[in-house]
């Protein structure tokens, strides 16, 4: 329909030396409805276009805003990765430090294992470092060396026992070296010198 209008008016003249005037000409009654359809395809293209315009314009405010959320989220990454940053900084420093304990507790338990016989040797491996040197301060006695009297060590006072201290140790079962050990331990701790 489209070319025969178009074959109409671009040929038509009015001097008649058109070619399609005749049977192939379109009929007002047609180039009307042509045009009515065209002025409503027109206006449909128009809403279509305003809509993708819109659209458009949507997709925009939402690609901005996505913009904005992920620029905080870039923010919240960043603060994330200098946490984990850090996080890493102190592992390594905490596993240098364990390292470090691991060997002090491997060196001290080596000079435990010295001191003590081999049949307690498995018993000891069991005990957690601290409560192994308490037991073991307790079990074997302290250097008496002092440094003021030139690096000799001191001679403990001869201390007699008397009856009633003598069956107090036996009842300990204690010897009676053990129970002059224990008897100045015990003015120690109670503060009499």
């Amino acid at each position: 329909m489209l070319k025969k209008l178009n074959d109409y008016l671009l040929f038509d003249t009015e001097d008649g030396g058109g070619q399609n005037k005749g049977a192939d000409a379109p009929k007002p009654a047609e180039i009307d409805k042509f045009l009515e359809k065209n002025n409503y395809l027109d206006g449909e293209l128009k809403k279509v276009i305003k809509e993708r315009d819109d659209a458009k314009s949507k997709l925009r405010e939402i690609e901005d805003a996505d913009k904005i959320k992920k620029g905080e989220l870039e923010t919240l990454l960043n603060e994330k990765k200098t946490e984990i940053t850090n996080l890493q900084t102190e592992l390594e420093k905490q596993k240098s430090i364990a390292a470090k304990w691991s060997d002090f507790e491997e060196k001290k338990r080596a000079k435990i294992k010295e001191l003590i016989g081999d049949k307690y040797k498995p018993s000891m491996d069991k005990l957690d470092l601290v409560d192994l040197e308490e037991l073991i301060e307790t079990i074997i006695p302290k250097d008496t060396t002092e440094v003021d009297n030139g690096g000799k060590p001191t001679k403990p006072e001869k201390t007699e026992l008397t009856e009633a201290e003598k069956v107090e140790a036996k009842r300990m079962g204690m010897d009676e070296e053990y129970y002059i050990q224990y008897k100045e331990t015990r003015k120690k701790l109670k503060g009499e010198t």
